[in-house]
């Protein structure tokens, strides 16, 4: 949105006011200097893709969805590692799953989900 400036407060204000930590879907969000930088994301569905995830087709409702995006200046620097550690825990410990899912779009993310 090329007038962001314009709208940011109030859609700041939107955001904090749809804050949650004890119910699903929620994110974690990695900041530096107060400045968001990636983002880890935890959905109780996932989003279905015919043909990609294999459940999704016949039950989407069935396991906990995971996604994570990190800022391209700070790539290749931990974040995302740190920010799929911190979201798995937190899922296993506020919410009990056992296991989150999650597809990566291209081979760097699946060699950031694998390890």
């Amino acid at each position: 949105y090329s007038d962001f400036c314009q709208i940011q407060d109030a859609y700041t204000q939107v955001l904090r006011s749809q804050m949650q930590h004890d119910k699903l879907p929620l994110a974690l969000i990695a900041l530096i200097d107060k400045q968001p930088i990636g983002l880890g994301a935890i959905r109780p569905t996932c989003i279905p893709r015919k043909g990609v995830v294999p459940w999704s087709d016949e039950h989407p409702e069935a396991q906990p969805w995971f996604a994570v995006f990190v800022a391209a200046a700070y790539q290749k620097k931990g974040v995302g590692t740190k920010l799929v550690t911190a979201a798995m825990h937190y899922a296993q410990q506020q919410f009990g799953f056992d296991r989150v899912y999650a597809v990566p779009e291209d081979a760097e993310l699946e060699a950031l989900y694998i390890r």
